[in-house]
């Protein structure tokens, strides 16, 4: 016995290409005798439809009526489908029929159709033309805003570079009158010095009589005795032999010299103005000279 149906389910095996009949595709159910077989003397075989080849007409097989309308149709041939389903050819011919009666009412339809197209295509046009308009007075106005914003940060970053300018020769001017004072030294050397001095800070000037690269060189020392830098040597000689002498001078009278410097610009990696004022300090005689503004190293 030969059936045609829906599989149920996807564990049935095509005999002819091996591949899995799907669960509601179309197949072939082809009953045989098989006397020691389980299922009491009969094996099923199933085949896709289109892989079974022992019957070429398929609307004979059980069960073929079961199928949808639309899958019947696909194994009929065309005289076939005019037997078994005339109602869809009367209604085929009932609308060729009607077709043709409309053509001149479909002819005047397309005209207006047509005169309808054309102004609608117009109106797009026009439509589209006010949008791109639109869409360059746009983007005209954030160009125009964007070069104005442009003008307003460059004149912002001009202002700021005179002012900085501005800044600067006021501190050099500063520098200037600084150094034309008498008692307003540079100290050179400060990347080779042990620390740095900020800008107001005290410090001491000693004489460096044992330099033996120059015996009148003048250093300065921070609170804590670390070398900060020396002052420079065109003005070091003149200012030795002042400190010394006044250190003479002040020790036949019982009295101690104390070289205290402030620091009057913020200066660089290679010099800074340094402010001197000499102090004269009671001592008792062969007292060692201790600077009163050391800080203690404990």
């Amino acid at each position: 016995m030969v059936s045609i149906e829906y599989s149920p389910n996807a564990r049935a095996r095509c005999q002819g290409c091996r591949d899995k009949i799907q669960k509601g595709s179309i197949r072939i159910c082809a009953k045989s005798g098989a006397p020691m077989s389980r299922n009491g003397g009969y094996t099923n075989q199933y085949h896709h439809a289109q892989c079974y080849r022992n019957r070429k007409d398929l609307t004979t097989l059980w069960g073929f009526r079961n199928l949808a309308k639309e899958d019947q149709k696909r194994f009929m041939t065309e005289e076939q489908k005019r037997q078994n389903f005339p109602g869809d050819y009367a209604a085929a011919a009932a609308a060729a029929a009607s077709s043709a009666g409309g053509l001149e009412k479909r002819d005047a339809n397309v005209a207006e159709c047509t005169e309808l197209n054309v102004v609608a295509k117009k109106q797009k046009k026009d439509i589209a033309a006010v949008k791109k308009m639109k869409a360059r007075e746009i983007a005209d106005a954030k160009r125009l805003a964007e070069e104005e914003r442009q003008r307003t940060l460059a004149a912002e970053r001009a202002e700021r570079q005179r002012q900085l300018e501005e800044e600067k020769r006021r501190q050099e001017e500063e520098e200037r009158q600084l150094r034309m004072r008498d008692d307003v030294f540079s100290i050179t050397g400060l990347k080779y010095g042990e620390a740095k001095a900020s800008c107001g800070e005290k410090v001491t000037l000693l004489r460096e009589p044992e330099n033996e690269y120059d015996a009148n060189a003048v250093k300065v020392v921070n609170g804590y005795r670390q070398l900060v830098g020396r002052i420079e040597k065109d003005k070091a000689a003149t200012l030795s032999s002042k400190m010394k002498q006044m250190q003479e001078d002040y020790q036949s009278q019982n009295f101690k010299l104390f070289a205290e410097g402030t620091i009057v610009s913020a200066g660089d990696d290679y010099q800074q103005l340094v402010k001197v004022d000499f102090k004269k300090i009671p001592t008792k005689p062969n007292t060692a000279i201790i600077n009163p503004y050391a800080k203690s190293t404990k």
